[in-house]
């Protein structure tokens, strides 16, 4: 069989692998898959390896070139070792959904090996209901979670009595990945900056057509480093924020869930004439809201990233193809209705102004891999002071789904926090909407109140949350 060549990082994935080199901005995602019974080992291995044999994103690396403007490159992990991606965990004796919570959060924030292929499965037991959990984890430059539950495909099934999935032979398949060398004629220093620079002047070159249409004129620059303000909202670096309550950052992490049922909050969104997305955003402003309330403290608006999608209509296989912005989510007295409607316009007019851009995040990525890191680091501290909260929202299987024989009960998504004081990321699946709530308790000093203001916050637009 012939081999694959190594191909290059694009822009957004360079970007989101370049940025992780500092701890604080890790973009680690994952979901706790909480099943029906305790999977069988050897079908845990055999499905997993049929996903890595199947799926390139799964055993390949990123390996740095070395050369000027010259992006990594991924490349096959010849040495690739599933026992050190599939782990197995067993949660002490008596152990509760809260402690599943905790584990699963602290394995989650447990910095990737950037010399392996970036996705790690932990297969959990031991919590008194005798069931078993998964937690999946990713790093954000394989995929976004829109390409994420598409790399599932090759995990589940959707029949209770499904035949198991064949095992596939690694250590043959070994040897028909990619080779990790580069081509026989090694490149040199001039070779790399000409075509690095080439490169880069096409995507730019890119970009700047939307010059040649004078409606658009006034809007370009600024559109583009408005994405790229955008996308550094999400990066920390600074003491302060839009909330003295909500100031310090740190690296500690913790989870909670919550669920409601997706039926009725798409009814309450649909009666107040506004999307299931922007009545989520309100709620989680209302909950932020109240949560100054309770300590006393007065804001008039909250700033929130949420994450809008650039697939394009028809099908749309790149792995990440997202833009990160930013809004404005009234304070004061708002009611979670006004904050809703805020949300609602501020997303139709951000969907409009990039609809026909070009791939603004992967532009970011080539001016950000262009300029110091010292440059790039003071931008994204800039932005991450004025973020308060980030969000994001994942449609999933309408349909039941099975793993290895075991029929997935419930899966709470684990969106990076990225710099702000909390994440929550909602993902539906038949007809529930489950919600992780990822706080740094730094800046959110009582996670357990804000969890109690988010259920108090659904029942103000009339739809019952539960943990």
């Amino acid at each position: 069989m012939m081999k694959r060549m190594p191909r290059r990082l694009n822009e957004t994935e360079s970007l989101l692998w370049s940025l992780e080199q500092n701890p604080h901005l890790s973009s680690a995602m994952g979901t706790l898959v909480q099943l029906d019974g305790i999977p069988d080992t050897d079908r845990m291995r055999d499905t997993f390896s049929h996903a890595v044999a199947a799926v390139p994103a799964l055993h390949e690396r990123v390996k740095e070139s070395g050369l000027p403007l010259e992006p990594p490159s991924w490349v096959a992990d010849t040495n690739f070792d599933l026992d050190y991606h599939l782990r197995f965990v067993r949660l002490p004796k008596g152990a509760t959904t809260r402690d599943l919570h905790e584990t699963s959060c602290r394995l989650l924030n447990d910095p990737f090996d950037r010399t392996r292929p970036l996705w790690q499965v932990h297969v959990i037991s031991g919590t008194r209901s005798r069931r078993g959990a998964l937690l999946i984890k990713l790093h954000h430059s394989i995929a976004d979670g829109a390409a994420a539950l598409k790399l599932a495909a090759h995990l589940v099934d959707f029949a209770a009595d499904a035949d198991p999935k064949e095992g596939a032979n690694l250590e043959d398949l070994r040897s028909q990945w990619d080779v990790e060398e580069e081509p026989a004629k090694a490149r040199s220093v001039t070779e790399a900056i000409r075509t690095g620079a080439e490169r880069v002047i096409g995507i730019l070159n890119d970009a700047a057509g939307t010059l040649n249409d004078p409606s658009r004129l006034a809007n370009a620059g600024s559109e583009t480093m408005s994405a790229a303000r955008s996308l550094f909202e999400q990066v920390p670096g600074s003491e302060s924020s839009s909330s003295t309550l909500l100031a310090s950052r740190s690296r500690n992490r913790r989870l909670f869930a919550l669920k409601v049922n997706l039926n009725k909050l798409k009814r309450a969104a649909e009666s107040r004439e506004l999307s299931l997305n922007d009545l989520f955003v309100g709620v989680a402003g209302q909950a932020v809201l109240a949560y100054h309330r309770e300590s006393e403290v007065e804001i008039d608006a909250l700033r929130a990233s949420v994450i809008v999608s650039t697939r394009r209509p028809g099908g749309d296989d790149r792995p990440n193809a997202f833009m990160p912005v930013t809004l404005t989510v009234p304070g004061g007295d708002a009611t979670v209705d006004e904050q809703a409607l805020a949300v609602h316009h501020q997303v139709r007019a951000k969907r409009e102004q990039i609809q026909d851009q070009p791939d603004l995040l992967g532009i970011v990525g080539t001016m950000a891999g262009l300029a110091p890191s010292t440059l790039v680091a003071t931008v994204a501290a800039e932005q991450a002071a004025r973020v308060d909260f980030a969000t994001s929202n994942l449609p999933g299987s309408p349909m039941p789904m099975w793993i290895a024989g075991c029929e997935i009960k419930r899966m709470t998504p684990i969106g990076p926090v990225g710099g702000t004081a909390f994440n929550l990321t909602l993902l539906t699946y038949g007809n529930t909407a489950d919600m992780g709530l990822h706080v740094d308790p730094v800046a959110i000093s009582d996670p357990e109140l804000l969890h109690t203001l988010l259920i108090e916050a659904f029942a103000q637009v009339g739809v019952k949350a539960t943990s």
